[in-house]
């Protein structure tokens, strides 16, 4: 893939009246109030290097870089400009003039190697039990935060689990049951972290009546170097997963996490046109159903978790990539506040990004803590104990924001609230 083309055809649409809108909805612009953080800085910062007033310089890169990819400036811009996918293709058009960094070039490796990836998580599971990170409170919503402030500056890092979502019992095949054959895309953090996620999502669709299955070849959705601008990177990713999720002829495909779905649903279709695999993205994103779906239109009941205790209060987090990404609106409020023994609460601002921004967080970690700082507070006045999320990224962003705010909210996945026995 050409990373100069897609630039230039993304161009065509990259004529910003320079009106503002975009600063008054930007997380990043309402925290350092700097011109070259908004949508408008960087699209001006774009033209002139077209136009060849500036180099691909290290400094552009850092400047792209300051972007959450929330897509909020897209959603308010008058024009209907698409600006935060014209600010991703300008950070693959600087990786097609100067190449990834050694730093990302190693965690596109990473991703891409499974079995090294599979290893990497076993190593960090044994090393959170070594004085390099401290214990948390069971209560707090974590487990461990790193204790050495030159390496994360005592940020949330999710431990992974003993056993990958992959080595648990697990169907690996359709049983041809008679029921809608549903194909399970685990993504990373389900794979890795929170497989029993996985298996509630599994144990939930069989509530369901659907034969749900989880391929066997899967590996990372791609999205993380889609983010940075390796498109190459995610290309071959998506290929693997196109191969694994097609292979049986699901009905449907379906995942935990909203953000491997947008990339799945919306995001494959445009990352291989050209490639000859065009037909086989556009057969993905046409079977891609959101778990919430499945759960409103499920013939029996919702059941509140057995390991969540009554008469406690619940607001939800609205991933960017749920409601602007894939269009989905307040669905999973409905079934939240269908499980008896559990009251919802709306918090303010539940659509403003949290601000973890996957490759995001990573480089800019303090700034992405004073956007989160913002939700954590939101949800505090909201009066909740639970702040429920459908994706991966924002569950940890939270789970960090709100220890740091000192909060006595716990952040948890969507399917934690539903007893998979229970329907």
């Amino acid at each position: 893939m050409n990373a100069n083309d897609d630039h230039k055809e993304a161009r065509l649409d990259r004529a910003c009246e320079r009106c503002g809108t975009c600063l008054s909805v930007c997380p990043v612009f309402a925290e350092v109030g700097l011109e070259s953080a908004s949508a408008r800085g960087k699209l001006s910062l774009l033209d002139a290097l077209d136009q060849g007033g500036l180099e691909g310089s290290r400094r552009c890169e850092e400047i792209l870089s300051l972007c959450l990819l929330c897509g909020a400036c897209s959603e308010a811009c008058p024009m209907g400009l698409d600006a935060h996918e014209t600010i991703r293709q300008g950070r693959a058009r600087l990786v097609g003039l100067r190449g990834l960094t050694a730093g990302k070039k190693a965690a596109m490796e990473v991703l891409s190697r499974p079995v090294v990836l599979r290893g990497m998580a076993a190593g960090l599971h044994a090393l959170m039990d070594t004085p390099l990170f401290e214990s948390l409170p069971e209560d707090s919503g974590l487990r461990l935060r790193f204790r050495l402030p030159r390496l994360a500056r005592g940020r949330y890092v999710p431990r992974p689990a003993e056993s990958p979502l992959s080595r648990l019992d697990i169907p690996r095949k359709p049983r041809r049951t008679g029921g809608r054959r549903i194909a399970f895309f685990t993504g990373c953090s389900t794979e890795y972290v929170e497989p029993r996620v996985g298996m509630s999502a599994l144990a939930l669709l069989r509530r369901c009546g659907a034969d749900a299955y989880v391929p066997e070849g899967q590996g990372c959705c791609g999205l993380a170097a889609y983010g940075m601008g390796g498109d190459d990177a995610a290309a071959d990713l998506a290929k693997r997963n196109l191969e694994s999720l097609l292979a049986d002829d699901p009905q449907a495909v379906v995942t935990a996490c909203d953000s491997c779905a947008a990339m799945l649903k919306v995001y494959y279709p445009k990352l291989l046109e050209g490639t000859g695999l065009e037909a086989a993205a556009r057969e993905l994103s046409k079977k891609m159903v959101n778990l919430h779906e499945i759960l409103i239109h499920c013939k029996q009941a919702p059941v509140r978790s057995r390991a969540v205790k009554p008469g406690l209060k619940a607001t939800y987090h609205y991933p960017c990539h749920l409601h602007r990404t894939l269009g989905v609106g307040k669905a999973h409020r409905s079934l939240i506040e269908r499980l008896d023994g559990l009251e919802f609460v709306e918090m303010e601002e539940a659509e403003r990004c949290c601000g973890g921004g996957g490759s995001f967080n990573a480089a800019h970690y303090e700034l992405s803590s004073r956007i989160g700082a913002r939700k954590a507070a939101a949800a505090r006045r909201a009066g909740a104990d639970l702040v429920a999320t459908s994706c991966f990224g924002c569950l940890f962003q939270l789970r960090d924001a709100l220890h740091r705010d000192g909060a006595r909210i716990r952040a948890v996945h969507f399917l934690e609230l539903f007893e998979p026995e229970g329907i």
